[in-house]
């Protein structure tokens, strides 16, 4: 079997994380951290293209690795209008919807596209894979009381996935032989029931516990009363309930290393908070193991607060009635999009192209 070389990149809001994976192994990986003024200086998310591309094939020269030798390319999808999850080839239509189309700005979105701009050249295939915008949900989970708003499947599936598939190999089985249910902890949260290879209902971070900057599923009538009573325009209380609300708001801190040196002093209402957050978050994954009708292989947790031990050992006290706990913690992104993308390249799962609308508002 080929030892295939595939280029990773995954575009954050400050940040460009870039690795080679040659077979199943990283060459090398690294974080390149973008100062604000340069960000800044780009003036729209699209001009940051070139800088960002630029730290790419600076990384790959640092570390010897010639572009003519990759096989591929592997990049973070982005909040594209819903598709479902696994690969999927970058061509030219997603190229003009990420350019030009009404989607929500993200950074995530320019992955495509320095990845196609890097592949063509090389005449090689530029693949996104488990995007944000995956979306497998079951038709009856996205239904509303209020004509008009469904509930969407935003939640960490990259992650998610790639964990749910460790745990299912550690078992000596296959992802898509298992039901999971997945919790990703970290400055957001997702809760997602995984039936055989698929997501069929997720609870995302609006709709979910609070995090430690965000505030998390509100009483209906009291988010009615802030909205018009606070004073704030429609951007300044989105940035209100996703930034500064959560930990950040009830502690002082959005940083869970120092909330969890505040629970092993003793300090009682930073404990008070936490048990609260671990009650809320398993509350949820009760949810969502009613939606595979209780029939789990496992539990996991995973994401950056899962290397908390206080947090690992509240989750299982009360996850292990539903099914073994297995705890994953970080994140695995770069990791995921590399193997996903050689499962492609082997034969092992397809990547069609983006076939979905290209014309209308996709913002909301």
């Amino acid at each position: 079997m080929k030892q295939y070389r595939i280029l990773v990149i995954n575009p954050g809001s400050t940040s460009t994380k870039v690795a080679v994976y040659q077979k199943k192994d990283a060459v090398f990986e690294k974080t390149v951290r973008h100062e604000a003024k340069d960000l800044d200086d780009c003036g729209t998310m699209m001009a940051q293209i070139p800088l960002r591309k630029a730290c790419v094939m600076e990384a790959m020269r640092e570390h010897g690795i010639a572009p003519e030798t990759l096989d591929a390319i592997a990049a973070r999808g982005g909040l594209l209008p819903p598709i479902p999850g696994g690969g999927h080839r970058v061509d030219e239509r997603m190229v003009q919807l990420l350019m030009h189309g009404k989607l929500r700005q993200h950074a995530s979105n320019l992955g495509a596209l320095i990845a196609y701009e890097i592949a063509q050249p090389l005449g090689i295939q530029a693949y996104i894979y488990d995007a944000v915008s995956s979306d497998e949900m079951l038709d009856v989970a996205r239904l509303t009381g209020y004509p008009g708003v469904e509930r969407r499947s935003f939640c960490h599936t990259l992650n998610a996935k790639a964990s749910a598939r460790k745990v299912a190999a550690d078992l000596g089985k296959r992802y898509e032989q298992m039901n999971f249910v997945v919790a990703h902890i970290g400055g957001g949260v997702s809760i997602s029931a995984h039936c055989h290879g698929r997501i069929l209902d997720v609870v995302g971070d609006d709709e979910g516990p609070f995090t430690p900057q965000r505030a998390g599923n509100l009483p209906q009538q009291a988010l009615v009363k802030l909205c018009y009573q606070s004073g704030l325009t429609e951007d300044e209380m989105e940035h209100r309930l996703k930034n500064d609300s959560g930990m950040k708001a009830l502690l002082g801190t959005d940083d869970f290393r120092e909330i969890e040196q505040r629970i092993m002093a003793g300090e009682k209402k930073t404990i008070k908070v936490c048990e609260s957050y671990l009650y809320a978050l398993t509350k949820k994954v009760g949810e969502m193991a009613s939606v595979l009708g209780g029939r789990l292989d496992a539990v996991i947790l995973t994401g950056g607060m899962a290397c908390s031990s206080w947090i690992e050992q509240g989750f299982r006290q009360r996850c292990n009635y539903l099914a073994p706990v297995y705890v994953v913690p970080g994140e695995r992104e770069m990791e995921a999009l590399a193997l996903g993308v050689l499962r492609v390249l082997n034969g092992e799962e397809t990547a069609p192209p983006y076939d979905g609308p290209i014309e209308g508002d996709f913002r909301n």
